[in-house]
């Protein structure tokens, strides 16, 4: 996990948010959080109804944090 330091594209963040393993899914959401311009909503949404309640309250941060004010992208 020590590799999701460095830059990385949307495609490669995406595949990690999408890894069956939660430890991957919540290094994935951290690098999301220090670089917002590399995931999309989309992907952030699917992680609201993950398994893990970790990784579902990651993405509840990342959303909030990369869209502040914007309430529909919860919808």
């Amino acid at each position: 996990l020590t590799a999701l330091k460095a830059v990385m594209t949307e495609r490669e963040v995406s595949a990690l948010l999408a890894d069956p393993d939660p430890d991957v899914r919540r290094a994935a959401l951290e690098y999301v959080e220090d670089h917002p311009d590399v995931a999309n909503v989309a992907q952030l949404r699917r992680l609201l109804d993950d398994v893990d309640a970790e990784v579902r309250g990651q993405a509840v941060d990342a959303l909030a944090e990369k869209h502040a004010g914007r309430e529909d992208v919860f919808r």
